[in-house]
């Protein structure tokens, strides 16, 4: 089993019920992409701008609200993530999709989009820092990538 797989294996829920925070009815439909890379192990994260008035310097995942044209919520996720970090959605393998889940903001604040021409804001986690439950002795926020 390649490192990928074992990593997309270790994702999956046994649990059909399987709910984070699941709400029926209600709220907005929207979507991010885990997007991993195969030969670096790396996953693609975006920092928002600083100008923003809500969520400003915040890192995330592509991602964003789906709109009308959006088949399904994986076109949600590969459209957002074209606009966000220019994804080309040919070059994708889609590997799997984690169940829905109902996210609260726990802040008093409302979202903001990335701009596409913002690219220069995405962010590689390094794979070893993803799964650390501490960082590196030495190491300071500033040193993350």
């Amino acid at each position: 089993m390649s490192h990928l797989s074992a990593l997309i294996a270790s994702l999956g829920c046994d649990d059909p019920d399987f709910s984070v925070g699941r709400r029926p009815g209600g709220g907005r439909s929207s979507a991010v992409l885990a997007l991993i890379s195969e030969e670096r192990n790396d996953i693609v994260l975006t920092r928002r701008p600083l100008s923003l008035r809500h969520h400003a310097g915040q890192v995330a995942l592509p991602g964003g609200r789906a709109e009308n044209t959006d088949e399904t919520i994986v076109d949600t996720a590969l459209r957002e993530a074209h606009e966000e970090v220019g994804l080309d959605r040919r070059l994708v393998t889609v590997r799997g999709v984690l169940p829905t889940a109902h996210v609260l903001d726990a802040l008093l604040d409302r979202g903001g989009w990335s701009r596409p021409w913002d690219r220069e804001r995405m962010v590689e986690i390094p794979e070893g820092y993803l799964g650390a439950r501490r960082l590196p002795e030495g190491t300071t926020p500033n040193d993350i990538p």
